[in-house]
């Protein structure tokens, strides 16, 4: 028996033996897992189409800005031809004078003189018919769409602007009529919300949809849209009057906003109110009620950690006198380049619209380069509010068309004011006050400009005589306000804010579980997600 078992384990030996060596000379090959390795080739095309797919899908989420851009695109198309019609209207049906005359005003300097003052102060007033009733109306939409809806403000200005960019073609039609009727399509703007309600509804949607991190890029877009159409919706409205004359460009003005109006109708997802089931008679009413105004006060200044409610105060107003030097001249400018340089139209158009092309484009360039060198958002204020001084003391001193140039080079950054001071605020304010808190400020934005453009045309028209630029240079020196303000957040210690909210966020359910665990209706909510989650 022994040396049977014996045999077996030395053949068992010489078969291991065997097949171990097999194994050592010739691996065992797994034909289904042989990969070939890579070539550069196709390295390199799956990098593009994986960043081209990332591309594509930011793109996708453009929702907003597209609305944003086609917004003002069609504002800015009619802004210019507005008050070039409004000063033909005062040459040829106001003054009385012929159409020779009133075709070379620089030939006739005191007729120019005073069309430029009468259309200079319909301006104004065409600008108080939108803006007073719009900014009041922002008082209470702020805290009402961040409970019921952030689709139907939108409808609801968007149609106003509708009705007034049909009133304006018909206007425009029937020539021979008094400057006076501007003001009847006008108010539908003011009383349905106008761009006041816009812009606060937009930047609200724009923190419902984004994560902390992604605010600041998302607003840099923002920004973008805003000022992309700008420029190109004056170009645009400066050859279209130059090629067909005023009635396109009231119309094809109009047709934007109509496609803008579809689109947040069948395109925009809705972020609010999602389970409110108060009938629409209630929301109408709670619209018009004052307790969100008092909520949107309340949001603004209760307080907060690192001096947040300093910070938010302080913002407002800087953000305010930055938009005020834009609000304030918007009606000026191209009134002050046809009183010095004669420019018409479709030149005083091109020439704005290059330069806030070349602006706009900086700004989304330097936004970058700020984050890169982890710089935040007191710096990007601090360049923009320096551009902007800047660019308006040399608007001041602009008595030749090469200093016009020379200054609207300098105020390429200006836009960085803007941006800074929102995306700060966003920071600063927790996710369930930032409606209310950005329907203040968009409300501080619009009253303020509205006050200091009557007062600055009335500085303008006075000052027409003898130096016309005399209202950029004060300007320039109220803006240092804004810059020390920025100047003083640089100074703060840095925080975490995202870190701070969540941590608010965590503590919030503790204690209201306790204050309802006595409530027979208290049930638990089910988990929402982050983009659309409305927080109590």
């Amino acid at each position: 028996m022994s040396s049977k078992n014996d045999v077996e384990m030395s053949l068992k030996e010489n078969s291991d033996q065997y097949h171990s060596s097999d194994m050592e000379k010739k691996p065992v090959k797994f034909s289904g897992l042989e990969e070939k390795p890579m070539s550069k080739t196709m390295n390199i095309y799956i990098y593009v189409s994986d960043n081209a797919c990332s591309f594509l899908s930011e793109i996708a989420q453009m929702k907003i800005e597209l609305v944003m851009f086609m917004y003002m695109f069609a504002n800015m198309m009619t802004m210019v031809s507005l008050t070039s019609l409004i000063m033909d209207k005062v040459c040829l049906v106001h003054l009385q004078e012929s159409q020779e005359v009133c075709s070379n005003l620089k030939d006739h300097n005191s007729t120019k003189l005073e069309v430029s003052k009468q259309a200079n102060n319909y301006s104004v007033g065409y600008s108080l018919v939108m803006m007073l009733p719009s900014s009041i109306i922002a008082c209470f939409i702020g805290a009402w769409s961040d409970k019921y809806s952030r689709k139907v403000p939108l409808i609801m200005a968007l149609t106003g602007t509708i009705i007034n960019g049909l009133g304006s073609t018909i206007l425009a039609a029937v020539f021979n009529s008094r400057v006076e009727f501007i003001f009847i399509p006008a108010a539908f703007v003011g009383f349905s919300g106008g761009m006041v309600t816009v812009m606060t509804v937009l930047y609200s949607y724009a923190s419902d949809t984004t994560t902390f991190g992604k605010r600041t890029i998302k607003y840099a877009f923002l920004e973008f849209a805003f000022g992309m159409a700008m420029p190109l919706g004056q170009l645009a409205g400066g050859w279209l009057f130059q090629w067909f004359g005023y009635i396109p460009v009231f119309l094809v003005s109009t047709c934007c906003h109509i496609f803008s109006l579809v689109f947040v109708i069948c395109v925009l997802q809705e972020t609010k109110g999602l389970d409110n089931k108060d009938s629409w008679r209630i929301k109408f009413g709670n619209l018009w009620s004052f307790k969100p105004v008092l909520e949107s006060i309340r949001a603004t200044i209760k307080p907060r950690p690192n001096k947040g409610r300093l910070q938010i105060l302080l913002l407002i107003v800087a953000m305010s006198l930055a938009v005020l030097s834009y609000a304030s001249t918007g009606n000026i400018n191209f009134i002050y380049c046809h009183q010095l340089y004669d420019w018409g139209n479709t030149t005083f158009s091109t020439v704005s619209s290059i330069f806030s092309v070349i602006g706009t484009i900086a700004v989304i360039i330097s936004v970058p380069i700020f984050k890169r060198y982890k710089l935040g958002d007191p710096a990007l204020g601090i360049v923009g509010n320096s551009s902007l001084i800047i660019k308006n003391v040399a608007l001041g001193l602009a008595h030749k068309e090469h200093f016009y140039f020379l200054a609207s080079l300098l105020g390429l950054l200006s836009g960085l004011a803007t941006l800074a001071g929102r995306s700060r605020i966003s920071k600063v304010t927790s996710k369930e006050d930032i409606g209310k808190v950005f329907s203040f400020l968009t409300t501080a934005e619009s009253i303020l400009p509205i006050l200091s453009t009557a007062v600055a045309s009335q500085i303008f028209n006075a000052t027409l005589d003898f130096y016309p630029g005399l209202i950029y240079l004060g300007l320039g020196g109220l803006l240092f306000v804004p810059l020390g303000i920025f100047i003083w957040l640089s100074r703060l210690p840095t925080i975490d804010y995202e870190e701070m909210h969540n941590e608010d966020k965590g503590n919030t359910p503790n204690d209201s579980s306790k204050s309802d665990a006595n409530s027979p209706s208290s049930t638990p909510e089910p988990e929402k997600t982050l983009e659309f989650e409305d927080k109590v």
